[in-house]
This record gives C-alpha cells, structure tokens and sequence, in this order.
C-alpha cells in the first residue's frame, strides 16, 4: 500500500503574563487550592467530558469559521483544549471560571481535568493503527520569571511539557521556538512566529504532526 503523508498541522500558541503560574506572581496564580477536595477522575465525569469536549470542538470550529466563512479551516480542537486546561492549571478565581467556562467542564477540581487530559493525549498517538500521531507541548519562559515547582512538575506529569528560559528581547528566543516547531513536525512549520514575545513573559507552544497511510 502507498504511504501518503495526510498532514494536519496544527500549532496552538498561547502568550500570556497573567495565567501561567509564576513565582513572582503569588497573588494571581500558583499552587493555589481548589475549593473542594483533590478528586481524581471517575468513568461518569470521563463519559461527560467526552460530550463535553465533542461540544467543545463543534463550538470551536463553528466560531473559525465565522471568522473567514470562505476559508478552509484545519484544527484540532484537543490541542486547543488542552492548551486551555494547561492554563487552568496555574490559574485561579475568575481565569480559572472562565477557562473552565470556555470548555464546557464545569467546575471540575484541577486534578480531575489534568487527569482527564493525561488520559487523551495518551491514547491519542495510539487510537488509530493507520495513522502515526505526534504530540509536543512546550512552556518558553522569559529568563527574569520562573515556574513554580508544582506547576512545573504537573506540566510534566500530565502534558509531557518540556520548558526553556529565554531571553525574550532577543531575536534568538524567536529562533529558539521556531526550531523547537520545525523539529516536532519534521520541518513542515519551520517558521512558528517571527517576533520575539515582549510584553509576555511566557510562552506556551503545542505542535501536532499526524501522518497516515492509504
């Protein structure tokens, strides 16, 4: 059978100085505890977060396509999603409502949904034999910031997010991400931004590369 290459190529940036969990930032975000007890994830918040999610894309795509209703729009609404519930995880109060607000999961405690994602993208790469699936997240952050530790550690544990400190002024950060892109779709998206990141001092990147065969 002929290989062919189907790329969907999606990268899902998101900048922020507000959301990320920051050591000079206490009193926005950080380790801060849910309202409730750590849950952990069960079948029936599982099954309702697949129709969430469902929804969610659905949404999504209907509201790009508002936007240029002649263009041809390709996305994946599980990086978007993802990319907002790797937000979540270091906001609170209102950004945490709103995030939650926007994927239609309610007020779930942090864990659950970290949980829930683990689970997703985990499976994803493996949900079709046919199909090779690569995911990538990555955390830039400017060299003056830091993540906290438990942050840190969750983007790891449950996103497989690996992070960099940059020096944001400088063009080279520009270089430094747009690499970290062209290495995780094999090239296909060499050139990601094309501005260094200032006022933000932190960067979120997600790529995904899937290639399949017919």
């Amino acid at each position: 059978m002929k290989k062919k290459n189907i790329m969907l190529l999606m990268c899902a940036a998101v900048c922020t100085a507000t959301m990320l969990s920051c050591s000079n930032q206490d009193s926005a975000v950080g380790d801060v505890e849910d309202p409730k007890p750590v849950e952990h994830l069960t079948p029936v918040q599982e099954e309702a977060f697949n129709a969430g999610l469902n929804d969610f894309s659905f949404s999504t795509f209907r509201s790009m396509a508002a936007i240029n209703p002649s263009a041809s729009n390709v996305y994946s609404p599980v990086s978007v999603a993802a990319v907002l519930a790797m937000l979540n995880d270091g906001a609170a109060g209102q950004t945490r409502n709103e995030l939650l607000q926007a994927l239609g999961f309610g007020q779930v405690g942090t864990m659950v949904l970290n949980e829930y994602f683990q689970k997703i993208l985990s499976a994803a790469p493996s949900a079709d034999e046919t199909v090779t699936l690569r995911l990538a997240n990555a955390i830039f952050i400017d060299k003056g910031s830091s993540l906290k530790q438990a942050f840190a550690d969750d983007m790891v544990h449950y996103y497989q997010a690996e992070t960099a400190s940059l020096d944001f002024t400088s063009p080279e950060s520009v270089d430094f991400v747009n690499e970290w892109c062209s290495n995780q779709t094999e090239g296909l998206i060499p050139h990601f931004i094309e501005c260094h990141c200032q006022p933000y001092s932190r960067c979120m990147g997600k790529a995904e590369l899937p290639t399949g065969t017919g």
